[in-house]
């Protein structure tokens, strides 16, 4: 429709073109009519044409005065005709590239960009955030990872070792986190957060995030090893497009948090501080820090708090579209309010 309409606007214009230039509409050799052959032309006295006085009309008082140097009327029309003409190509025109322009309400496309920008603000750039140096592995975490061993060094007494942070006498573990859709291994959390400060998926072992945590608390904090330098937990940071910091059904339905960055914080409702996403975009939101369980085979289950202490049923899950873990109270709702989104699992990989 949209190339129809501009083939049809093309078309009509060279042929008012023609005409204005004098090529006859019936080709180069086409038959001429008898005014197209005389020198001058006059057309019928009862023709109907704009401006001129027809049969029955009315002469005005003084048409005996007029004077004879002063073009007819009809001398006017030619060019009268073709500027119209030429204004209704232009209006043809304009609405064939205004067509092409607008979005296809109907495209798949355009519908799921739309949907996706609404998961992340658009309007801002976002600024860098600085990383954490790079943890060495040993050379069984690397050949866990089914990575090569590290290269052969000679001994330097000046050397150490990083060690994993401890916390207050508990034996810290330290590992990585293993992600699974629909029951299949599709890679680990990735170490380096998006612009915006959230955590992505990766199938590299060697981008994996290294964390660490104290497995004897019930609710533990992930300590980020190689993630984002200044905010070195993995929390959970309430959503742009959110309402509230809570989730859940009904009026929290359409709420969501993202997996990322965040600064130590207790057990307990989403608090306003320092978090990755905010640094990122300048955008103040609530955060919290220890948000995940330790279930069997070292699965790493999140639980939100919300404002009044109620703790909801969430699922996390991975939005492709952005690059992003997030939590939802209502995937269903998610999905139809920002696009295609699917459940996953953590699953700590002792290093």
């Amino acid at each position: 429709m949209h190339l129809h309409l501009i083939s049809l606007a093309a078309t009509y214009g060279q042929v008012l073109a023609d005409r204005h230039a004098g090529v006859p509409s019936g080709g180069e050799h086409g038959s001429q009519s008898g005014c197209d052959r005389a020198p001058v032309c006059s057309p019928p006295a009862d023709a109907s044409l704009p401006g001129r006085l027809q049969k029955g009309d009315d002469a005005p008082a003084n048409a005996s005065s007029l004077p004879h140097s002063l073009p007819a009327p009809r001398s006017l029309l030619p060019s009268l005709a073709m500027f119209t003409s030429l204004a209704h190509v232009s209006l043809l025109l304009a609405a064939a590239l205004a067509v092409l322009a607008a979005p296809d309400a109907h495209s798949p496309t355009s519908t799921l960009n739309d949907l996706s920008a609404r998961f992340n603000p658009n309007h801002v750039l976002a600024r860098s955030l600085p990383m954490s140096a790079p943890v060495p592995l040993t050379n069984a975490q690397r050949l866990a990872r089914g990575l090569p061993p590290n290269r052969p060094r000679f001994h330097n007494k000046h050397r150490r070792a990083i060690q994993p942070r401890q916390s207050g006498g508990c034996p810290m573990r330290t590992g990585t986190i293993a992600v699974a859709i629909a029951g299949t291994n599709a890679g680990y959390v990735r170490h380096d957060a998006n612009s915006f400060g959230e955590f992505g998926l990766t199938t590299d072992p060697a981008q994996a995030l290294s964390v660490n945590f104290c497995p004897s608390a019930s609710f533990i904090e992930l300590t980020t090893l190689n993630g984002l330098l200044t905010f070195d937990h993995l929390g959970g940071v309430q959503g742009f497009a959110s309402t509230s910091p809570d989730l859940g059904t009904g009026p929290f339905a359409a709420n969501y948090v993202y997996i990322a960055g965040t600064t130590e914080a207790p057990r307990g409702p989403p608090i306003s501080g320092p978090n990755a996403f905010s640094a990122a975009t300048g955008i103040p939101e609530d955060y919290e820090t220890t948000i995940w369980q330790l279930a069997a085979g070292d699965q790493l289950v999140p639980s939100w708090v919300n404002s009044d202490g109620s703790t909801p049923a969430v699922q996390l899950i991975y939005v492709d579209g952005s690059q992003a873990f997030a939590l939802t109270g209502d995937l269903p709702t998610f999905i139809a309010d920002y696009g295609p989104a699917e459940p996953v699992t953590f699953t700590f990989v002792q290093a």
